[in-house]
């Protein structure tokens, strides 16, 4: 499974749609993923203390868009990239994403 965390009222927004595309895919040419191991760094780099936010789980062999695991950045660890947009029956969970007072993620271990 990989993950997208995504901002509550662009999904919100995509409800009745077939599919969601985040605001970043316009600019960028993909949507950012994170395997599980990634979620906590990511979340805590680009979005600690938010509250408007949820993580969408996905299923890659759901996908209907072509996922490529690279880093753009010249980092050390790959991220899933998905260059299109993500079709809600790849979408297994949403949750939303909340975090303790330790700024550790609360639910993560959910996805074990």
């Amino acid at each position: 499974m990989i993950f997208h965390i995504a901002e509550k009222s662009v999904w919100e927004a995509c409800e009745k749609l077939d599919s969601y595309v985040p605001s970043e895919y316009l600019n960028e040419g993909f949507v950012h993923c994170s395997k599980l191991s990634q979620v906590e760094k990511t979340a805590n780099n680009y979005y600690r203390g938010r509250t408007d936010l949820v993580l969408l789980e996905l299923d890659p062999e759901k996908l209907q868009s072509v996922l490529r695991y690279e880093n753009l950045n010249g980092g050390e660890e790959d991220f899933p990239h998905v260059y299109g947009e993500l079709h809600k029956s790849a979408i297994m969970r949403v949750i939303d994403l909340k975090w303790d007072d330790q700024n550790k993620l609360i639910g993560l271990a959910d996805f074990n």
